[in-house]
């Protein structure tokens, strides 16, 4: 199974058994010492005392790690450790070490060093990381340095880069993570991952992927998975009004789905400048496509006793609401 899909079913996992969210914040200064280090060895010990889960006492097992430490992001400078945790056999979103080059969070009791946190206990970083200066930056600033290098980096594998991605939406939206980005955007020959990199790029305000993305969904030439992620992304998470322009070529694609994610944006956009294109889909033959545009120009005109309406208030009434919006943009004045 390729790498995306199973990103995708570990997601959905963790969803189902109620990982919270990282917190970047959060995970620093829960732990005593960060570092990258290198992962040579994971041993299993095997049955530990049982892990307490809600209300369940939970079978767990026992695991020991070698680490030797490249780089200290916080906490004293160490150079070879030992590790300890525990894990549940039953799936809990817990994650214990993998090998390799690994940012790993830790919390140390007495002279043992155990995992800081049991969701989000390590990520993977490089040997190179980013110019470091302990004295300029905090360690949330380390820690998030080394993940975009991660991103950015031509040597870490699609899987290490999906690990970061796993958390996305805790990466600020600033110049610096576009640019790990497009660092990381066809570093190598892997059409899921660049994909999801492009829709990374316009979920960060990066409109250059637009056309891109839109030429590949229109086309049918991206992967499934990459089609439904950048359809999803186009329809959900495009917000600026410089971004009306280049939707236009999918608002006459022959795919309803393609129609739907463009007017779906237009309807998020929200503003008089997407008005021109809304009016003409309230005709179109996709119930979405007609809806998304109701939704649109009810949120630009912000007309009393007009906003909304639901997605069954539409299905059942619909003649009600385009008839409405399309006497309105008639009478409208330019």
């Amino acid at each position: 199974m390729r790498v995306f899909a199973l990103i995708l079913l570990g997601a959905c996992q963790a969803l189902a058994v109620g990982v919270p969210h990282f917190n970047l914040e959060d995970i620093v200064s829960g732990a005593d010492s960060i570092v990258v280090a290198d992962v040579s060895q994971i041993r299993d010990l095997g049955p530990a005392r049982p892990i307490q889960f809600r209300t369940q006492f939970l079978q767990a097992e026992a695991y020991s790690a070698d680490l030797a430490v490249r780089r200290t992001l916080k906490g004293p400078s160490l150079d070879e450790i030992s590790v300890t945790y525990s894990l549940p056999v039953t799936f809990l979103g817990y994650r214990g070490l993998s090998r390799g080059i690994r940012m790993v969070f830790l919390r140390r009791e007495k002279t043992k060093y155990q995992l800081a946190e049991p969701y989000y206990s390590n990520f993977p970083a490089t040997l190179e990381g980013p110019e470091e200066s302990a004295r300029s930056e905090s360690p949330s600033d380390l820690v998030l340095g080394n993940m975009l290098a991660v991103l950015a980096s031509p040597m870490t594998s699609s899987t290490e880069k999906y690990e970061v991605l796993r958390v996305d939406y805790a990466l600020p939206h600033n110049e610096k993570t576009i640019a790990a980005l497009r660092n990381g955007l066809g570093a190598f020959n892997d059409r899921e991952l660049n994909e999801k990199l492009q829709g990374e790029l316009i979920r960060f305000g990066d409109l250059s992927e637009l056309p891109v993305a839109a030429g590949l969904v229109s086309n049918d030439s991206a992967t499934q998975h990459g089609r439904d992620w950048l359809l999803y992304v186009i329809g959900n998470e495009v917000r600026d009004p410089r971004a009306i322009p280049r939707l236009k070529p999918l608002l006459s694609s022959s795919d309803d789905s393609v129609r739907e994610a463009a007017v779906e944006a237009l309807w998020h956009i929200a503003v008089p400048a997407a008005i021109p294109e809304l009016v003409p889909k309230l005709g179109d033959p996709d119930e979405k496509v007609r809806f998304y545009a109701v939704r649109g120009l009810s949120d630009v005109a912000n007309e009393y006793g007009w906003g909304g309406p639901s997605e069954l208030e539409f299905h059942e009434h619909a003649q009600k609401y385009l008839a409405h919006w399309q006497e309105w943009a008639k009478n409208r004045s330019p």
